[in-house]
């Protein structure tokens, strides 16, 4: 790896840290500066009217509209309504540091190799990403969803809970940043499929809904799913069916698990479901396909070679005519 693509590396791998949210409702006139020195903000407005002021600029706030505020550019939010009500949350950016030239996790020297908290960004290492500015969201619901889902476990009852708040958040940056780019007209489409399909086969054990995925992705259901499907020639859904299928395929020859336990493990509900399912895309049951595959079998139907190919049965031989051919 040369120089060059140390830095791109180091540049990429910037790590984003929720380290507060509140529930506001704000009376008439009340107002809050609320980017500190050190920490990044964002206000989402849920209900009411008011007033933003962010890098010298002013802007109406009302529901449906999130702000971006960074250190140091002078954000205050006002009330006109008394019914003006927003999460406002506090981040901070961990950054990946250089050792000697090589790019690093969160770690600029000795101290930090031995266990201590990594270094956070200054204001004067402001990210691109992170330019302070007001984010229309164009699909709503999803947000404030996100939004009450980090509330709800911003205090955890253990590590892994501690660990999923982390992820939530992400999730949520990556979202609100998506809504920016549609409106300002950086966000391709077909590009969020992609993603959403590469989200699939990473996650394909996980439950997954048109709805969430299409919110995911930043786009209405109808445009998501009839792109999805200029992409993959089928629906999301199926999509996801199919990929456990692959995963199933392969338990189903390379272990001696029960049927139950690998439909679990692919993330269907049920073997009952997974029977029925497997049958409809393979065209046979999973009990067929692990002895097909695993047995010594040897197959001749005269006249349904392609048949068997299609199942992925090799016939040991195959029907010859000389008038006719193979």
């Amino acid at each position: 790896m040369n120089d060059n693509q140390d830095r791109a590396f180091a540049r990429r791998a910037s790590f984003y840290e929720l380290t507060g949210i509140s529930r506001e409702t704000a009376s008439s006139g009340w107002k809050q500066e609320a980017a500190g020195a050190d920490s990044y903000y964002i206000m989402a407005v849920t209900g009411g009217s008011g007033g933003m002021a962010l890098n010298g600029e002013s802007y109406a706030a009302g529901r449906g509209k999130c702000y971006l505020a960074a250190p140091g550019s002078g954000a205050c939010i006002r009330s006109v309504a008394a019914d003006l009500s927003f999460y406002l949350l506090k981040f901070e950016v961990l950054a990946r540091q250089s050792l000697g030239g090589k790019a690093s996790v969160g770690l600029e020297d000795s101290a930090d190799r031995r266990g201590e908290v990594p270094s956070r960004m200054r204001g004067t290492e402001q990210e691109n990403l992170l330019e302070p500015s007001e984010i229309v969201c164009l699909s709503f619901a999803p947000c404030v969803a996100m939004l009450e889902a980090l509330y709800e476990r911003y205090l955890p009852a253990d590590e892994f809970e501690s660990f999923d708040t982390y992820v939530r958040f992400q999730e949520f940056l990556r979202f609100l940043l998506q809504q920016r780019a549609a409106v300002s007209g950086g966000f391709d489409p077909m590009q969020e499929v992609e993603r959403s399909i590469a989200v699939i086969r990473d996650n394909y054990r996980n439950t997954h809904t048109v709805e969430g995925l299409a919110s995911a992705a930043g786009l209405d259901r109808w445009k998501y799913s009839r792109l999805f499907k200029e992409r993959t020639g089928t629906t999301p859904l199926d999509f996801l069916n199919r990929t456990r299928i692959e995963r199933t395929k392969r338990l189903l020859v390379l272990t001696d698990d029960p049927l139950s336990g690998i439909a679990g493990d692919a993330g269907f509900n049920n073997e009952y479901y997974f029977n029925r399912r497997f049958k409809q895309t393979v065209g046979i049951t999973p009990g067929q396909y692990r002895r097909n595959h695993r047995e010594q079998v040897r197959v001749f139907a005269p006249c349904l070679e392609d048949f068997l190919l299609a199942l992925e049965i090799t016939p040991v031989m195959q029907w010859f005519s000389e008038g006719r051919g193979k």
